[in-house]
């Protein structure tokens, strides 16, 4: 690693090296100095960085540590972040850009890593967001910590700013040196290939048994991966925001390619404006750097109701679209078992790509009574249910002892609007963590719930036939050894 200079006092150190052999340049902040706080000539030094890898077609890791702006500097420091955020625009055009969340990142310190192309954060210690704590309780009376705000956990599952979270800096350090093997060092560059390896037997093996063929019944697409890729690492990107996605940079026959795929674990596979948008950014990403992407789809479709359409689904919807139409790399699509209304992904296009469906015969996804779901008369052991179609149920009273205390449970709740299909537990039960709870269905699709923690069901908020909302509680655990204690 060489450096380019003393910069005392500038609170920030640039420098290059290799990774894997290939130049990378890095740009890190010092906190040691006015907390990395940018300034003058924090700024243009930054600049340095960013134009000796823009011009000479280097990688570049941003370590980010900052409080923000420095305010002594005043418009200086303001246009000094301008110039920062303007070459991280040019760069993302014709560079990998990777950040690296170490500690708090506020305000114009947080604008910057949104404009790269993956963001890292360390767990408990990383932060990102605009305005922290004690601005945010002056300004709005919202008491919340740091973490809430723009903690690792709430920018990796919630809002998607962030794309990895890790427990500590060497692991930080370990994942971009994992994402930038797969990539060339610029667009237009050399493809990272690497010597084939047959995917793992075993996966190869239990590739046909992988699949229910009851398509209401839900599998893990990891297992399909398993027989289908190489058996050497793979890197899922955004792994716990909008989770009926799957987003990974793998290997096939020895070639970096990026993989979409529905997860039928994770509700579904469902698509929503979350993972729309989580799958057009990728799609792009790759495509920019030639990287191949494989599409493996198993979907009922998009997510109706008013939610998502409050959430801008359609817009988001047709971004996903436009990432699949305007890629140059190529685009192989596989229908695993569904592919139904306009969850298809990879539109026709001309002979460069190639689509291949394994034939089954499967029933609409969308229900064709108006309202909701469709009146199901083919459940095991039970009829059509009682309620009309979309017609909410009131919450029936709580059943089950005394409340718990909120030190002492665990809930586990609804991921998707649906209908309470089947309770699998009662008051007193005896769970383990992982046990299925209940059995919800949408969209046709049987989706179970389970136990967030090892303990006894204290309570069941839910009835068989309930339409309950994303979000709303089902089944209360009490997980200390006393049981249920009063409020």
């Amino acid at each position: 690693m060489r450096t380019a200079g003393p910069s005392s006092g500038s609170g920030v150190v640039i420098g290059w090296g290799l990774v894997g052999g290939r130049p990378v340049v890095v740009a890190s902040h010092d906190a040691a100095v006015a907390s990395g706080a940018i300034g003058a000539v924090f700024a243009e030094t930054v600049q340095r960085a960013q134009r000796i890898a823009i011009d000479r077609g280097h990688p570049i890791v941003y370590i980010n540590d900052s409080g923000g702006a420095r305010i002594h500097d005043g418009i200086h420091a303001l246009h000094g972040c301008g110039g920062i955020f303007a070459n991280n625009v040019e760069a993302s055009r014709k560079i990998p850009q990777i950040s690296l969340i170490l500690g708090p990142c506020a305000g114009a310190a947080a604008y910057s890593p949104a404009l790269t192309d993956w963001t890292i954060m360390v767990k408990e210690q990383g932060q990102m967001f605009l305005t922290g704590p004690e601005i945010v309780r002056a300004a709005t009376g919202e008491d919340a910590t740091a973490d809430e705000i723009g903690g690792s956990g709430m920018h990796t599952r919630t809002s998607g700013v962030a794309h990895l979270e890790v427990d500590d800096e060497q692991a930080a350090l370990d994942a971009a040196r994992g994402i930038l093997s797969f990539l060339p060092s610029h667009v237009g560059g050399a493809p990272a290939l690497v010597d084939p390896v047959p995917a793992r037997a075993e996966a190869v093996a239990r590739l046909p048994h992988v699949v229910p063929d009851k398509s209401s019944i839900v599998f893990d697409m990891h297992e399909v991966l398993d027989g289908v890729l190489d058996d050497r690492p793979r890197l899922e990107l955004s792994p716990g925001h909008a989770p009926s996605v799957l987003t990974v940079l793998a290997h096939l026959d020895g070639r970096p390619v990026g993989i979409v795929a529905n997860q039928p674990k994770a509700r579904g596979g469902i698509l929503d404006a979350k993972a729309s948008v989580k799958a057009s950014r990728f799609v792009d990403f790759c495509a920019r750097y030639g990287l191949p992407v494989l599409t493996f789809v198993d979907v009922p479709g998009f997510l109706p109701g008013t939610v998502e359409e409050g959430r801008g689904v359609i817009t988001q919807g047709a971004t996903m679209l436009r990432a699949y139409v305007e890629a140059q790399s190529p685009v192989l699509t596989v229908v695993v078992r569904k592919a139904y209304a306009e969850g298809r992904r990879g539109p026709r296009r001309p002979a460069r790509r190639a689509r291949r469906r394994v034939p089954r015969e499967r029933r609409p996804a969308l229900p064709r009574r108006r309202g909701g779901h469709p009146r199901r008369r083919d459940r095991p052991g039970g009829d059509a249910r009682p309620h009309g179609a979309g017609a909410r149920r009131p919450r029936p009273a709580r059943r089950g002892g005394p409340r718990m205390s909120a030190t002492t449970t665990a809930t586990a709740s609804a991921d998707i609007v649906s209908n309470v299909w089947k309770l699998v537990t009662e008051i007193g039960a005896q769970v383990r963590q992982g046990d299925v709870l209940a059995v919800l269905e949408s969209m046709k699709m049987e989706l179970p719930v389970h136990a967030p923690a090892t303990g006894t069901v204290a309570e069941v908020l839910v009835t068989e036939g309930q339409i309950v909302q994303e979000g709303d509680p089902l089944v209360v655990i009490a997980t200390a050894d006393e049981g249920p204690a009063p409020v």
